[in-house]
């Protein structure tokens, strides 16, 4: 699906803060200068780039199995509203469990492995808690009453839902 697709484009070319490192001097496409011990603004890509190079370290990090359990309990607390998490919850989510996965696999940390196990239950689970809020709102035609607490990957696949099943009411029932 085209819409995923630019989400995780936007994804990656979203503001990130990063520590600088070690200098780099002035990057001409982005016309900015990266000093040692200044803190910049990234598009993610290009920090993620020159993360892995040691420029620099970004802020934001992976996100933890810890952090992620968190979310789960806090929103799984409000069962009937969402509570606002991150923008690009899901895709950050994700990358970070695949790195912290491949870490573990690498260390052979057995207790990486089972909490990264856990998180992803956890995504799962606050998907399902969401989920069904964002799918009740569609039905009853309140989707402005959320749209402020969804994240980037909840907006296109409500508004997905939302004007999927309108097309659908347009051709079935009020014609």
């Amino acid at each position: 699906m085209l819409e995923l697709e630019l989400l995780h484009l936007a994804y990656k070319f979203s503001p990130v803060r990063a520590n600088v490192l070690r200098s780099l001097g002035r990057v001409p496409f982005i016309d900015i200068s990266i000093q040692k011990g200044s803190q910049i603004s990234l598009p993610r890509w290009l920090a993620e780039h020159l993360a892995k190079s040691g420029y620099v370290e970004i802020e934001e990090g992976v996100m933890s199995p810890k952090q992620i359990s968190q979310i789960a309990f806090m929103q799984s607390r409000k069962n009937r509203e969402l509570m606002k998490i991150e923008n690009f919850f899901y895709i950050h989510a994700l990358e970070s469990l695949r790195e912290l996965e491949a870490k573990a696999r690498s260390t052979s940390d057995l207790m990486l492995l089972q909490a990264v196990d856990k998180a992803k239950t956890s995504i799962s689970n606050i998907a399902k808690v969401r989920l069904n809020i964002i799918l009740r709102a569609i039905l009853l035609d309140g989707v402005n009453t959320i749209k402020n607490s969804l994240t980037m990957e909840e907006a296109i696949l409500a508004n997905t839902i939302a004007n999927m099943l309108n097309e659908w009411k347009s051709r079935f029932v009020i014609p």
